[in-house]
């Protein structure tokens, strides 16, 4: 069945039982006030029901669901509301909240019919619960209206989506590729600026309901008689939660994400000491980029990647510098050095800690360590830093500063990736190490902020000649970045020299001679299939016309064409058989050949595959050994976890058929694997031997 726009909600249908509890959730958070304003619950919850349209999830049981998300989240709501009526208004004034005031119009002129209309008002959903709570609502009122608007809101935003997904499936065969890319597009777009919007709108909204119930709870007797038992400890909370001091609510706000973030980089640190699994995958990862490898995305790759090296940096930090003492903003510049070059020095005396080879399919020559990546431990340190004084000066929003400080980090720690210039362990922990450093830079920037200006005194700006040199140098900064990055050039890391040829004098000890796996793997190293195929022939075109004369067709290359026309078959409901699939991998090495057998009968989405890889090992007649894998599963190039039919015997006995019966074999044998009969997890079983064929 195809996926189609389940991809808004990214590998929910994997997830089963669980895709319930999270729809589920996104409908409570959208119906309590404090994560309404800025959750996108209702979203997902019509993105849900184009799964159910999809068939990957059952309509009524989301209802189900769907419904009690949104009770339960207008009772916390409600109940909150009631804790903390008179002391939630103490220090937060609802008429500054015009999502508040429409919310308490509506339960005025509507009373409990406001929490049925409510729920499809967006924002004011979670605030008429809250509004009940104040006026004076009973609770056992308020629970069955609460309950009676929570189903009709369940059955409309699922319907729609249901309805929509439908509308796509039947318009999708009429519109042309390019419409369909546009429409994606733009609806991608339109989502992410609906939540930028939203989040930018009513954050200040949220923030001070927050600051009113921490008031409050201060002001509770049992917080006050603990404080009065244990007074040094209270006084050192309490100035912990001052939000009028840089030392109080901010530094502990700072602290804790500085604690969370070294917690994360230990357990990166451990998995890639003590977890083999994570080695394989960075090899496994490695091995695919080199597959995927295009003239033009490495083109583009080294663009993006030139913005993290030296010089790069090196004019950002000057000019910024530069910028910022012109227009007498010393702290920030402070915390701008502060935190490149303790990120630059950290990065360094790690490298020479860990010690750790780059990948051999490296794109550029690079004498570095290779653990953590320098560049995404930077594009986090340097251009994050960057965004946060950006907001800090007041050029963009918080959240605007926050994505694109995101979306510069991704992009290059991809780049890197892409180029095989770091394993993807590598970039994740650089991103951790640039992540603590940034935190470390805007803590001194606030600290210095604070010492250099008396509380309430107005930031100085600067003159307007100041602003227009520092708008100059910006600008000279942007040029000479673009210029490195036009220029960018290492020296390329020489081809691998070929393995040598090794012969097999016995196929049936093929496994214990060679020291080769007999299972393959996907991606992050979870087994697949194991190798039921061992085929024999002179060389490559010999096997390839071979596999064409029993109708056999190759997949199409995984380009990006290809790619794309895999995305829009599959969004439209279309067949598309020789679309390209996610390779599997065997002794570290993703498959190079892979061929669909395009008549025989398979469900719909599944398709019966025959993965391939070469080997540097011959049979004792000379014939040279690929090993192969015959499946039917429904890979995709964008699926990392297949669903696999278990019965993978039928398949390798079905090509062995086709190869015979298209008189292309000279003979057939059958040999035992070194692996049990099925998976850990039953993902599927086999009698425990692999077809040694061998071609003409």
């Amino acid at each position: 069945m195809p996926h189609s726009l389940d991809q808004l909600l990214p590998s929910l249908q994997s997830l089963g039982l669980w895709s319930y509890w999270i729809i589920g959730l996104a409908s409570m958070l959208e119906a309590f006030f404090a994560t309404g304003i800025i959750a996108p619950g209702t979203l997902v919850v019509d993105a849900a029901g184009v799964l159910a349209q999809r068939g990957y999830v059952d309509f009524f049981d989301l209802v189900w669901f769907v419904a009690i998300g949104s009770i339960l989240g207008g009772e916390l709501g409600f109940w909150v509301g009631r804790w903390g009526s008179t002391r939630l208004f103490a220090r937060f004034d609802p008429e500054s909240s015009r999502t508040f005031r429409r919310a308490r119009d509506l339960f005025q002129r509507r009373g409990g019919l406001a929490l049925v209309m409510g729920r499809f008002l967006g924002p004011v959903a979670g605030f008429v619960p809250l509004a009940a709570a104040l006026a004076g609502m009973e609770p056992r009122r308020f629970r069955v209206w609460n309950a009676v608007g929570s189903v009709p809101y369940a059955l409309a935003h699922l319907s729609l989506g249901y309805f929509f997904g439908d509308v796509l499936t039947r318009i999708g065969p009429m519109a042309t590729r390019l419409m369909l890319f546009a429409a994606g597009a733009a609806l991608l777009l339109g989502v992410l600026a609906y939540i930028v919007i939203r989040i930018e709108r009513h954050l200040p909204t949220l923030l001070s309901v927050g600051s009113a119930y921490l008031d409050a709870l201060g002001r509770l007797e049992t917080v006050r008689a603990w404080r009065k038992r244990h007074p040094g400890l209270g006084s050192f909370v309490a100035g912990r939660l001052d939000r009028t001091r840089v030392f109080g609510l901010p530094a502990t706000l700072i602290g804790l994400a500085f604690l969370y973030v070294f917690l994360i980089y230990v357990g990166t640190v451990f998995d890639f000491l003590m977890v083999p699994s994570v080695v394989q995958m960075d090899q496994n990862v490695a091995a695919l980029m080199h597959l995927f490898r295009d003239p033009l995305l490495i083109h583009l790759a080294a663009y993006v990647t030139a913005f993290g090296i030296w010089q790069a940096v090196s004019i950002v930090l000057v000019a910024a510098v530069g910028a910022l003492v012109l227009t007498r903003r010393g702290p920030l510049a402070a915390g701008l050095v502060a935190s490149i070059v303790g990120n630059v020095v950290t990065v360094a005396l790690l490298k020479l800690a860990f010690h750790r080879p780059r990948p051999s399919l490296s794109y550029f020559v690079e004498t570095s360590g290779s653990f953590p990546s320098g560049h995404a431990a930077i594009s986090v340190a340097c251009y994050g830093m960057l965004a946060y004084i950006a907001w800090r000066v007041r050029l963009i929003g918080p959240i605007t500063a926050a994505l694109l400080g995101l979306v510069v980090a991704f992009l290059i720690g991809l780049s890197r990736i892409y180029l095989i210039e770091h394993y993807l362990s590598d970039v994740l922990n650089g991103y951790l190490v640039g992540a603590m450093w940034l935190l470390i830079g805007v803590s001194v920037a606030e600290w210095l902020h604070v010492r250099s200006e008396p509380p309430g005194a107005a930031t100085p700006i600067g003159t307007r000649p100041r602003r227009l040199g520092a708008a100059g140098i910006w600008a000279l900064a942007l040029a000479g970045c673009v210029a490195v990055s036009a220029t960018y050039h290492k020296a390329l890391t020489p081809p691998l020299p070929a393995e040598k040829t090794a012969t097999v004098t016995d196929m049936a000890s093929f496994f214990q001679a060679t020291g080769a796996s007999s299972v393959t793997q996907s991606i992050d190293g979870t087994s697949l299939a194991p190798v039921n195929l061992i085929l024999l022939a002179p060389d490559r075109a010999v096997l390839t016309k071979a596999l064409a004369t029993a109708e056999l067709a190759p997949a199409g290359p995984a380009s990006l064409s290809n790619i794309l026309h895999a995305a829009f078959s599959e969004l439209t409901g279309a067949s598309d058989p020789l679309a390209p699939a996610m390779p599997a991998f065997w002794n570290g090495t993703p498959n190079v050949m892979i061929y669909v057998a395009p008549g025989m009968p398979g469900a719909a989405g599944m398709r019966h595959l025959l993965r391939i890889w070469p080997t540097r090992w011959q049979g004792p007649d000379g014939r040279k050994i690929f090993v192969a894998t015959a499946s039917f599963d429904d890979a995709q190039p964008w699926d990392v976890v297949e669903r696999l039919d278990p019965n993978i015997d039928a398949d390798r006995d079905a090509l062995v058929t086709a190869l015979v019966k298209a008189g292309v074999t000279v003979r057939v044998e059958a040999i035992h694997l070194p692996v049990k009969a099925t998976t850990p997890k039953g993902r599927w079983q086999s009698d425990g031997k692999a077809a040694v064929v061998t071609l003409r």
